[in-house]
């Protein structure tokens, strides 16, 4: 009984295998799946160079962003060392609360 159960059970298998695979009969299983990885290798790789030109704008406009704060910096703190001698500490404060902000 085991020993036909076992070929029973094996031969099932092999049969749901060919099955799902008989897109092109007479294609060995193993070109298809090759084709079937070199297609999703193909995928993979476009998305590949999608996601890196994306990171590449992001990074671009993070710089951006940057640059744009540090002239800021920049203007008021040029503002700042043009202000009268005569303005007291607490306008400096003031100064270098705005600075904290626009960061």
């Amino acid at each position: 009984k085991r020993g036909r159960e076992r070929v029973s059970a094996e031969g099932g298998g092999r049969r749901k295998m060919e099955g799902s695979h008989s897109l092109c009969e007479g294609t060995p299983i193993s070109l298809l799946d090759q084709e079937e990885h070199q297609g999703a290798q193909g995928a993979f790789n476009k998305l590949q160079k999608e996601a890196s030109h994306i990171g590449k704008l992001l990074l671009l406009k993070v710089v951006q962003n940057k640059k744009v704060a540090i002239e800021r910096i920049t203007k008021t703190l040029k503002k700042s060392r043009q202000a009268p001698a005569n303005q007291s500490a607490a306008s400096t404060s003031n100064t270098s609360k705005k600075l904290a902000c626009n960061v």
